[in-house]
């Protein structure tokens, strides 16, 4: 019997900080891949769920610069109304 070496679909919502559901979405949509073990559990390669874990920081990353607010010195209004 071949023993499989991934990482468990608990640990890997854990550790991006999504659900369940999200993770297979994303496997839906071909973002990550998994393996079922004999028990039809899910495994995810290291690689791929740190792949998808820098990939949803640069995402964030483009979000946030996106709607991001120009930050103004407290005093800067009050100067612009002299």
């Amino acid at each position: 019997m071949k023993k499989i070496m991934g990482v468990i679909a608990s640990q890997v919502c854990r550790e991006l900080g999504i659900c369940a559901k999200t993770l297979q979405n994303y496997e839906e949509r071909g973002l990550i891949a998994s393996v079922r073990t004999a028990g039809n559990w899910r495994l995810y390669n290291p690689e791929d769920v740190a792949r998808l874990k820098k990939e949803m920081a640069t995402r964030a990353a483009d979000r946030q610069k996106k709607y991001a607010v120009p930050v103004r010195h407290k005093n800067f209004d009050a100067e612009a109304r002299r």
